[in-house]
């Protein structure tokens, strides 16, 4: 929203509402579709279903096209992002701990 909110197109409310119902609507639908299920993750640690990475991957990809196409269509400059630096070995632990309790807690 960072140049949005710059440009005076959004204010900072507004950012706060989108944000509030983007998750909001994100939550639902990841509940709804069942993926927000223990044992629906912890399937993906025995390598045995596939569904929540292909999910993620997929909103990814569509996070990416959408703000490429907003700097086409000149609603948003793109060069204008910023991005922090990857913590790869605080991410890296974090997730093999998360991982390691979650299937120790037999989810």
């Amino acid at each position: 929203m960072g140049p949005l909110l710059e440009y005076g197109i959004i204010n900072p409310w507004t950012t706060v509402a989108i944000g509030l119902f983007s998750g909001l609507f994100f939550g639902v639908a990841l509940e709804s579709a069942g993926l927000g299920n223990a044992k629906k993750i912890a399937a993906i640690f025995y390598l045995k279903d596939f569904t929540v990475p292909k999910v993620m991957f997929t909103g990814i990809v569509t996070a990416i096209l959408g703000v490429y196409y907003l700097d086409i269509l000149g609603i948003m400059d793109m060069g204008r992002l910023s991005f922090s630096a990857t913590l790869l070995w605080p991410f890296l632990i974090g997730g093999i701990i998360f991982g390691f309790g979650m299937v120790t807690a037999g989810l």
